[in-house]
């Protein structure tokens, strides 16, 4: 009697399956740490949307400069302002998302070792950040926002990707048992 395998093949594609929906899951999560930590220190200098204003404008191109709504070229610049900064909130969630599933199929975040697993995520999102600065063919966001903050940011991200991949990992080997 020969046994095709098929039940056992569809179990491992389910697998996989979960593990990129855990690394997306993940990224999400670190890429919105990353976002609202921009936020909280951008309303901590009083500068509200400075952080997201120069890395969208370092990406797409300058946009508008101060909020002037009093004229038509004042709402067309604060709308094309707008568009940038979801623009790049969206490409920062899809490249977190990216990051988060190389790293779920890369790794088992429910084994020992995490330090090492962090620490080549950190590398991941900070290569992530210096590909898209090499793409747009911008210094500008190394240049405002500081190699300090960037390195931090994407520490932080790391972390937060790096403890979103650990969790859904365990909850996804509890549901197993």
């Amino acid at each position: 009697m020969v046994v095709t395998g098929q039940p056992l093949e569809k179990e491992q594609d389910v697998r996989a399956y979960q593990r990129v929906a855990r690394g997306a899951e993940a990224g999400a999560i670190a890429a919105a740490t990353v976002e609202v930590s921009f936020f909280v220190l951008d309303a901590v200098r009083l500068q509200p949307m400075a952080t997201p204003g120069v890395l969208s404008g370092a990406s797409l191109g300058p946009g508008g400069g101060a909020l002037d709504l009093g004229s038509l070229s004042g709402v067309l610049s604060s709308l094309w302002a707008t568009y940038q900064v979801l623009t790049l909130t969206a490409t920062h969630f899809v490249l977190f998302a990216a990051v988060g599933i190389a790293a779920s199929l890369l790794f088992d975040w429910s084994k020992p070792g995490r330090l090492v697993r962090f620490g080549f995520v950190a590398l991941l999102c900070t290569a992530a950040f210096f590909a898209t600065v090499a793409i747009s063919g911008s210094s500008v966001a190394l240049d405002e926002v500081g190699i300090g903050w960037i390195v931090a940011m994407n520490l932080l991200g790391a972390a937060a990707l790096a403890a979103g991949l650990r969790l859904v990992s365990s909850q996804g080997s509890e549901k197993a048992n």
